[in-house]
C-alpha cells in the first residue's frame, strides 16, 4: 500500500511538473495562408490560453526597428494587486541585463576611459590576485573566475544583503583558484559581469545605476528602465513583482522576488518594459548610442587561445551570423530577447511567474513560448506586413 502511495504521488508530481512546463504548441502550419491580422489574433488566443491555464504571466512583443507588430500583456504586476500588466510594466531582466553592462563598457571605451584589453587589476586593484584577466575576457566569459554565489554560500556570506564590496572582499580573502587559464575556455560567469559593473562605476566616477540611467537608458528613450536592487533609493515606475504558484494548487501564489543576493548588479539588476526593449532594438539597429561598426563587436564571437569560437559576444549568444539572443532567470522572473539583425526582427518575452515555461536549456533558449515564437517569426512569410 505504501509503495502504491509513492507511485501515485510520483505520478501526480510528474503530471503537475509537466503541465507547468510543456505547452500545446502554437499551430504554425495552419497560419501560412492567413492575413497578418489573423496570424496575430491566433497568437493572442494561444498566449491567453497559457495565461488562463496558469502557465504564463507576462508580456510578449514582436516588432522591427520601425514599429511594434504585436504587443500584449497577460496578468498583473503583482498577483495580489489589481494593476494589470501593460507594455510599460518594468520586469526584472535577470541575465538579459548583461548586454546593457557590455554597452556601458563600450561607451566608456569610446570616451577613452578604458580599453577592453585592460587588465582587471588595472581598474579593481584588489583583484590583482588574478593578474592575467582582461576586461574582454570578462565580457566573453573566458576569464575562468569562480562563481560568486557558490563561494558566498560556501563561506556563509549570503546571510545578509550581499553587495559588490562583499564579493570583492570574499575573493581577496579566500583567493579561489581560477577554473582554467584565462582565455583558454568558455564558462558562463555572473561574477565577471558584476566585476564589469564595478569597473563601469570606478571608470566613470558614478554609481553603476546612475551611469546606466544617464548614458544608456535616457539617451535610448527607455523611460521605464532602471538598474534596481535592494540598495536602490527608488524603484521603477510600474515595477513588476515576481511570484510563484503552489505546486499542488496552482491557483495559490506567494511572493518570489528579490533576495539577499540582490545587492549586486551587472550580471542582472536591470528592470525594463517590453516597450523599452523595442526601443533598445531600435537604438542598436540605427547606431544611436554607438556607431554600428563599433557595436558590431558585441555581436561578434569571442575566440579562445586555441582558435575556436565561443559563440558568445558581449552580452549576446550568437545563434548564427545574423541572429543573436539572450535569456535570463532570477527569482520569479524569466526574460528572453531575440534579434535577427539581417531581417530586422525582434521577439521579447517577459514573465514574472517563476519560470513557468522553462524547459531543459538548448543553449539559453529555455522557454517553450520562445521556441514557438521563433518558429512563428522565422517561418511565417511577410511577418512585417
Amino acid at each position: 500500500m505504501i509503495l502504491l502511495f509513492f507511485v501515485f504521488l510520483a505520478t501526480v508530481v510528474t503530471t503537475v511538473a509537466c503541465s507547468t512546463v510543456y505547452t500545446t504548441p502554437l499551430q504554425i502550419q495552419g497560419l501560412h495562408s492567413a492575413t497578418p491580422k489573423k496570424r496575430f489574433e491566433a497568437l493572442d488566443r494561444w498566449l491567453q490560453s497559457l495565461y488562463d491555464s496558469k502557465r504564463f504571466s507576462g508580456a510578449v512583443l514582436i516588432g522591427d526597428s520601425e514599429r511594434i507588430l504585436f504587443s500584449k500583456s497577460y496578468g498583473f504586476e503583482d498577483p495580489e494587486s489589481t494593476n494589470a500588466l501593460n507594455e510599460s510594466s518594468a520586469f526584472n531582466l535577470a541575465s538579459v541585463s548583461k548586454q546593457f553592462t557590455a554597452m556601458a563598457i563600450l561607451l566608456l571605451e569610446q570616451e577613452g576611459k578604458l580599453s577592453v584589453s585592460d587588465l582587471l587589476r588595472d581598474h579593481i586593484p584588489e583583484m590583482d590576485i588574478y593578474p592575467e584577466i582582461t576586461i574582454e575576457q570578462l565580457l566573453h566569459h573566458t576569464s575562468g573566475i569562480a562563481d560568486y554565489m557558490s563561494l558566498a554560500i560556501k563561506h556563509k556570506a549570503d546571510k545578509e544583503l550581499f553587495k559588490t564590496s562583499d564579493l570583492i572582499a570574499l575573493f581577496t580573502k579566500h583567493q579561489p583558484q581560477l577554473d582554467f587559464r584565462p582565455g583558454s575556455k568558455f564558462s558562463y560567469s555572473n561574477t565577471g559581469y558584476v566585476l564589469l559593473a564595478e569597473i563601469v562605476a570606478r571608470a566613470s566616477g558614478k554609481t553603476f545605476e546612475a551611469y546606466m540611467l544617464e548614458n544608456v537608458f535616457k539617451p535610448a528613450g527607455m523611460a521605464d528602465s532602471q538598474v534596481f536592487n535592494r540598495l536602490s533609493a527608488s524603484e521603477p515606475g510600474n515595477r513588476v513583482f515576481g511570484f510563484k504558484r503552489n505546486w499542488l494548487n496552482r491557483a495559490k501564489t506567494k511572493p518570489n522576488d528579490l533576495n539577499n543576493f540582490d545587492g549586486v548588479a551587472g550580471d542582472g539588476g536591470v528592470y525594463a518594459s517590453a516597450r523599452d526593449l523595442h526601443r533598445w532594438h531600435q537604438v542598436l539597429q540605427t547606431g544611436k548610442l554607438l556607431p554600428q561598426t563599433v557595436y558590431r563587436r558585441a555581436t561578434t564571437s569571442g575566440t579562445l587561445a586555441a582558435g575556436s569560437e565561443t559563440g558568445y559576444g558581449y552580452g549576446w549568444f550568437l545563434r548564427s551570423e545574423t541572429v543573436v539572443d539572450h535569456a535570463g532567470g532570477w527569482v520569479g522572473f524569466s526574460a528572453y530577447i531575440y534579434r535577427d539583425l539581417a531581417k530586422d526582427r525582434l521577439i521579447v518575452i517577459l514573465d514574472n511567474s517563476t519560470n513557468a515555461l522553462r524547459v531543459v536549456p538548448k543553449g539559453f533558449r529555455f522557454t517553450s513560448i520562445g521556441l514557438n515564437l521563433i518558429e512563428f517569426v522565422e517561418n511565417l512569410p511577410q511577418v512585417s506586413d
